[in-house]
């Protein structure tokens, strides 16, 4: 992984954990996946950390998967994720119609039923029903700041189904997109994770201009792409969906300077993707390299690191407006069928949020997969924003 923030390297978000000099109560408000994440590694680096959970009025406990690589995570976030990661890979396969290919490249799931059962029991003590009047610090972990974007936009949406099937299905690792598929709404693939010999994860995706979902009709789909590999549904044990938004333009920030926003709540997540787990954890490490945990540092570390990540996606909106904008819906995977076959470095590189000045420039060489004049009239808008 890359570090850009000299914050990092000198403050040392890889040193041992260590003790604050002085008591600091910090109430994280939602006790969702970011803020349980938060509490948890603010507590490995500083275990007298006064740090409460604020459960929300609405559920943190949504059925969802939340995947991430490799390239995600700095070295020493293993050392307190691990316990709660659901499933490890040492690789992925891409199929597209004219090429296929095997990353080397650690992929990881956390299951939100297994998260929040190991969770509540290990922070049992750690949940409240209000805020802390003392508090010195709040941290919002409440998702995201409206319910949908002011900015244009696309869209990726999903529906997932975890299957067990009659027999075993022969995959090894994960398969993350098969857009050997009928291209039905803009850029489609299939996404599959392994669960066990006989259970996986079947998620049917679309990049597409709007968030509308027929479930329903996905779900038949899945089915026949299922009898497609062979594959003989015995149950559908577990039904997940989801619609993000793609920005072709940086949207509104939420405001800094009175509380830390972290995930959904700061209003980032990566552009091409819509995760906010790779962010997540960039703004956690932000976090964990400060070298004394008080409100002002807390405060400084989560302006900076989100200033960071906003300068550095304004090429990923570059990017949404050649695949919305300038691409044909129908020839939309010929842009990830060519990203594929770059080297396996940028491609984590990308996932991560983290592309080089080389790796911006290396994705744009070349005729693009795009009407060309479109393209060059998308370049234009973007780079007069």
């Amino acid at each position: 992984m890359v570090f850009h923030s000299a914050m990092f390297q000198q403050n040392g978000a890889l040193s041992k954990p260590s003790q604050p000099s002085k008591p600091c109560k910090i109430d994280i408000i939602g006790a969702g996946l970011a803020g349980r994440l938060t509490k948890m590694a603010l507590n490995w680096k500083w275990p007298t950390l006064d740090v409460k959970l604020v459960r929300s009025k609405q559920s943190d406990h949504a059925s969802k998967t939340w995947c991430f690589h490799n390239g995600d995570l700095c070295p020493s976030t293993m050392t307190w994720l691990k316990p709660y990661i659901s499933e490890k890979w040492d690789g992925y396969d891409v199929h597209f119609p004219k090429h296929r290919r095997k990353l080397e490249s650690g992929y990881y799931a956390l299951k939100s039923h297994d998260f929040f059962s190991k969770t509540d029991a290990d922070l049992k003590e750690s949940f409240i029903e209000t805020p802390r009047n003392d508090a010195d610090l709040t941290i919002l972990t409440t998702g995201w700041p409206d319910g949908r974007p002011s900015t244009e936009c696309g869209w990726q949406k999903f529906v997932g189904l975890d299957v067990t099937l009659q027999s075993p299905h022969g995959l090894s690792v994960p398969r993350l997109m098969d857009a050997t598929v009928e291209q039905i709404d803009g850029y489609r693939f299939m996404y599959c994770l392994p669960w066990s010999e006989t259970s996986l994860l079947i998620e049917d995706t679309y990049y597409a201009e709007n968030s509308e979902l027929n479930v329903d009709q996905i779900k038949a789909r899945i089915v026949s792409y299922a009898d497609a590999q062979s594959w003989v549904i015995k149950s559908i044990d577990r039904v997940e969906t989801g619609s993000l938004p793609l920005p072709l333009s940086q949207p509104p920030l939420s405001d800094m300077t009175k509380s830390v926003t972290l995930g959904a709540a700061s209003g980032l997540a990566h552009p091409i993707t819509g995760y906010t787990t790779s962010i997540l954890f960039r703004q956690i490490e932000a976090l964990l390299s400060v070298t004394e945990p008080t409100t002002e540092n807390f405060l400084k570390a989560n302006r900076w690191e989100t200033e960071r990540l906003k300068s550095g996606f304004s090429y990923f909106y570059l990017l949404n407006r050649m695949l919305f904008r300038a691409s044909r819906p129908e020839e939309r995977y010929k842009v990830l069928q060519r990203f594929y076959k770059l080297s396996p470095g940028l491609i984590e590189r990308f996932y991560s949020g983290e592309t080089t000045g080389s790796d911006r420039a290396r994705i744009l060489i070349g005729r693009p997969p795009v009407p060309l004049l479109k393209a060059l009239r998308e370049f234009s808008i973007w780079s007069s924003t």
